[in-house]
């Protein structure tokens, strides 16, 4: 996967989290995992989104629980974090997560022409989730420190 495609994707997340949320989001060092590597990150909420058209695959991002609640929190203006339900959360998570990959989305383009069709997000939560790679699919994984705690986002695709 080129760089170019994923910078898109990088830049969604920090502009995302400044404008939606008011926090910054330094991303770190990102790390390739190839088809049939194992899963190394763990999550406890996850926001992901396939994605068709010239290119396929999927666009993760992937959180604490502890961490989930309080980026949500700060997202809707919630007083006290810990009064969000876990629906809360989940729906905060889908719509960052929905966020991030339709600015993506918007961004990367080839010829003049938008390669990417996005589709509604689906949030996994549970104890420890991880994110298989997408068939066939190298991922990039990128962490993000912020206040609130660090996140991942995980992009797998490719173009056709």
């Amino acid at each position: 996967m080129k760089s170019e495609y994923i910078t898109p994707f990088v830049n969604a997340v920090q502009s995302t989290f400044q404008t939606m949320i008011g926090i910054d989001a330094k991303p770190g060092k990102p790390s390739l995992r190839k088809p049939g590597e194992p899963v190394t990150a763990a999550y406890q909420v996850c926001g992901v989104i396939g994605m068709s058209g010239a290119a396929k695959g999927r666009v993760a991002v992937g959180f604490s629980g502890d961490t989930a609640r309080s980026v949500v929190a700060s997202f809707v203006g919630a007083q006290d974090p810990v009064a969000l339900t876990p629906a809360d959360i989940a729906d905060g998570v889908g719509e960052i997560t929905n966020m991030v990959a339709g600015a993506a989305k918007a961004a990367v383009h080839k010829d003049g022409q938008e390669m990417i069709n996005i589709s509604i997000p689906n949030v996994l939560t549970g104890d420890t989730l991880s994110i298989a790679p997408a068939s066939g699919h190298a991922s990039i994984i990128v962490p993000f420190e912020t206040v609130k705690g660090v996140f991942h986002l995980e992009v797998a695709f490719k173009t056709e």
